[in-house]
């Protein structure tokens, strides 16, 4: 059971975003767990960028062109091989 009054208000946000997203049909992930071939639409918390972090990114359909493959490589810092060994194996 979860107290959501004992949660800070940013965890209340999230708790609701996540009850929202999956009720959407979106598969909610962290990104240590990242399996993009999980479900056709997966929401990943709290994903590293350039410029801080996001609260999600989303993905849709797996990663199939090169241009999502590079930008997971930037994103974070990890070889093309290991994107698209997600893809095949996840």
């Amino acid at each position: 059971m979860i107290y959501v009054y004992a949660m800070k208000p940013e965890e209340r946000a999230r708790l609701k975003i996540d009850q929202l997203l999956e009720a959407a049909g979106w598969q909610i992930q962290n990104l240590q767990e990242l399996n993009l071939g999980a479900s056709v639409g997966i929401a990943v918390r709290e994903v590293p960028v350039k410029s801080g972090t996001v609260d999600y990114m989303l993905f849709v359909d797996k990663v199939f062109d090169t241009g999502d493959v590079m930008l997971a490589n930037k994103l974070w810092g990890i070889s093309a091989t290991d994107v698209m060994q997600g893809v095949i194996y996840g």
